[in-house]
C-alpha cells in the first residue's frame, strides 16, 4: 500500500516517511479543491515521486487517494 513498506519482520507494515509526506500534501491540496491533475503537478513540482520513481499523473494521485481511504476505513471498522 502506498505510504507503507512491509517492516524487516516480513509481517507488519510500517510508515514510509517519503510516501507519508506525499500522502499529507495530496490530503491538504484535495482538502483546499484543488483537481487531481493539479495535486499531480504540484507533487511533481515539489520533488515527490511514486513508489516507482515516476511522475505523478491524475491516475496516481486517484489511485494514492483511494487507497488511503480504504486504510483509513478499515481502521476504523
Amino acid at each position: 500500500e502506498f505510504g507503507y513498506r512491509l517492516g524487516a519482520d516480513g509481517l507488519h507494515l510500517e510508515a514510509d516517511s517519503s510516501e507519508q509526506a506525499a500522502l499529507t500534501m495530496i490530503r491538504q491540496l484535495r482538502a483546499g479543491g484543488r483537481s487531481f491533475r493539479a495535486i499531480a503537478s504540484e507533487l511533481n513540482r515539489s520533488g515527490h515521486r511514486t513508489r516507482r520513481s515516476t511522475l505523478w499523473r491524475l491516475e496516481s494521485v486517484v489511485r494514492a487517494i483511494k487507497l488511503d481511504g480504504a486504510r483509513h476505513e478499515r481502521r476504523v471498522a
